[in-house]
């Protein structure tokens, strides 16, 4: 009787396990491969060896990779067992159902991990608590439902994560946790509905996030944020009929989005303001239809693209159009508050700026304000209100076209104001009165045609001005009475034809002069007084036919660039003390100079037949003496050019 039964538990343990198998056959010369062959049908998991010949010289130490065909319900735990120093496991359709705790528990140098393709619904939490050097992980098409929270808590060396088509409908608040170093993540093809920006909070290296294929119906607020890096966004067959700004705050690198085959019926333009979005896939939308494609600065293809969508936010949103964001952050500048304005009617009554602050800063720690290519004809005074102790300001590309009278007032500590590529229209005279201790003030490429007399007088401190391509006709002299600290000053690319006199005439410290591409006909050393501080002077492509020499002698210039001139056309660097060679260079414009303005040179040029209107050069109140003294300098000018045809 007990010899029966002896052999019956016999006869079942080799039925149940007739067939079981596993099988490597070798080959590589650098990643030494198993082939394997599996086949496991009932998922045994008391396999004691592996069959298969090593290559000559090799052994179960030097296996690195495994890629498997057949079928298993499992991963037997001998294969990590056998070759302890695996770098690549490939597990593709092969039928597993369950990746338990010691699957992988003696792959300790486990990179990639490939379990695509099979029929997995349950995963240990400490299926990979050993494999610390993971770099890539793929389920792809499997049947997850649901993962543990802490199932990837030794992964801090993930780069790629491969989550989609399995089919998830939900995610654990912290799973990504100890994912700072993932690069890509792909959540797409699953049955997510609503995303968690608790999800996304540690993902700071992210690049690529697939999210396409779900059920998305809307974007949380500031989801995105802690993705600084993020570079491409995949959203398209989703279920989405808004799309606003607050998600994309701060991810200024994100170049590349997929909206395809949506809802959307509604953007707001600052979610363009807010990104650097470049290529935008709005393919069979309600708003948009189109794969728009937009590197310029200012993205105005994309733009009038999408005039649609942003209208009918406005329309479902009018009370979204006001609003003021900080992303705060670290910058050269010290604590920094990366705007975002979108303020289109030019409210100037805001209460509060929304944002949060680092742990342990607050308001009064914030040093730099950056705000650039967003919306806002003003510029709103809660910026130095709450805000007062910012040093520098970046306004940059807002379409501001009014500075008003409190727009700086409350920043008492500002000394580096950035105003660049605006419209400015007007300019309250009274912007700067608080603003003493301002060092440095750029407003270049913002259409300024007009400058009030005494803007600048409260800027006493000032030791460069850039006022460049702008549309300055004329300057007057009152504008600058109280720059004695300036030592730069730029005026190239506008359209300044005269330089009154002393219009410089008060800025004793200046240094650097840059009148390049203006309208300039002469240099009259009274529109400048004593500068010997004065060691460069640009003119380039100005058309200058006459120069008065004391401009030279009343200054230090050792560099004066006259390239693109009538008189001369030559960049002259001269330090010695009489500075010979300089004047030699400028000969033909100082002869110039006297034959027009100087009574008592004896020119041995042909001269005028013309007198010297009677007047005092740059004195334009006197409007009917300056039209005679211009009608004369262009007769001079004519005699100069029949001259120089003359001579050729």
């Amino acid at each position: 009787m007990r010899i029966k039964f002896f052999l019956s538990i016999v006869l079942i343990n080799f039925r149940s396990n007739f067939g079981q198998s596993l099988n490597c056959t070798y080959s590589g010369s650098t990643a030494y491969t198993c082939s394997l062959t599996i086949q496991n049908p009932n998922g045994f998991n008391n396999f004691t060896s592996i069959g298969g010949t090593h290559l000559t010289g090799k052994t179960d130490n030097d296996v690195q990779y495994i890629s498997s065909s057949g079928s298993t319900t499992n991963v037997p735990s001998i294969i990590c067992d056998t070759f302890p120093n695996l770098l690549k496991i490939e597990f593709g359709s092969n039928g597993i159902q369950i990746i338990d705790e010691k699957a992988f528990k003696n792959c300790t140098k486990l990179k990639n991990l490939w379990l695509q393709s099979n029929r997995i619904s349950k995963i240990d939490e400490n299926a990979f608590v050993e494999n610390v050097d993971l770099l890539f992980i793929t389920f792809n098409v499997n049947q997850i439902t649901e993962v543990a929270e802490n199932l990837f808590i030794n992964q801090h060396k993930l780069t790629e994560l491969r989550l989609c088509s399995i089919p998830l409908s939900d995610l654990p608040k912290n799973i990504f946790n100890s994912l700072q170093n993932l690069t890509i993540l792909h959540l797409e093809s699953n049955i997510l509905k609503d995303l968690r920006a608790e999800w996304f909070l540690p993902l700071t290296s992210l690049l690529t996030i697939y999210l396409s294929s779900n059920l998305i119906e809307e974007l949380p607020k500031d989801i995105f944020i802690p993705m600084k890096n993020l570079n491409t966004l995949y959203l398209g067959n989703n279920k989405l009929k808004v799309i606003p700004s607050d998600p994309f705050k701060g991810v200024s690198n994100l170049k590349t989005i997929q909206f395809q085959n949506n809802q959307i019926e509604a953007i707001d333009e600052m979610f363009i303001n807010n990104t650097g979005v470049q290529n935008l896939n709005m393919l069979n939308n309600i708003c948009a239809n189109q794969d728009i494609v937009d590197t310029s600065i200012p993205r105005t293809a994309m733009r009038s693209a999408l005039q649609n969508c942003f209208k009918k936010f406005n329309d479902l949103y009018p009370d979204h159009n006001n609003t003021i964001d900080c992303t705060f952050m670290q910058t050269e500048y010290g604590y920094t508050c990366r705007a975002s304005i979108y303020n289109p009617s030019g409210f100037n009554g805001f209460t509060t700026i929304r944002g949060v602050h680092h742990p342990g800063f607050n308001d009064s720690n914030v040093k730099a304000i950056i705000a650039m290519t967003t919306v806002s004809p003003n510029i709103p005074r809660i910026f130095c209100d709450k805000l007062s102790n910012v040093e520098t300001i970046y306004y940059i590309q807002l379409s501001i076209k009014n500075v008003g009278p409190n727009s700086f007032w409350s920043c008492s500590k500002l000394l580096d104001l950035n105003i660049w590529v605006n419209q400015i229209q007007d300019i309250d005279n009274s912007t700067f009165f608080y603003s003493q201790q301002l060092k440095r003030l750029d407003m270049r490429q913002s259409r300024i045609s007009n400058i009030p007399r005494n803007l600048l007088w409260p800027l006493t401190e000032m030791t460069s001005l850039n006022l460049e391509q702008n549309n300055l006709t004329i300057l007057d002299p009152d504008w600058f009475l109280k720059q004695s600290n300036l030592t730069y000053l730029n005026l190239q690319f506008n359209k300044i034809e005269e330089l009154p006199k002393e219009v410089f005439k008060n800025m004793t410290a200046l240094e650097q002069l840059v009148m390049n591409y203006n309208r300039l006909g002469v240099i009259h050393s009274n529109s400048f007084g004593i500068h010997s501080m004065l060691t460069n002077a640009s003119f380039v492509n100005n058309q200058i036919y006459a120069i008065d020499e004391r401009f030279i002698d009343n200054t230090g210039l050792i560099n004066i660039d006259m390239r693109g001139n009538i008189c001369a056309n030559t960049n002259i660097f001269d330090n010695s003390p009489n500075r010979d060679s300089m004047r030699a260079e400028l000969k033909n414009c100082f002869q110039k100079y006297a034959d027009l303005y100087l009574e008592t040179t004896t020119s041995t040029t042909t001269q005028s037949t013309t007198s010297v209107p009677q007047c005092n050069v740059g004195d334009l109140d006197d409007r009917v003496c300056f039209l005679e003294l211009e009608n004369h300098r262009l007769q001079k000018r004519i005699e100069a050019l029949e001259s120089k045809i003359d001579e050729l």
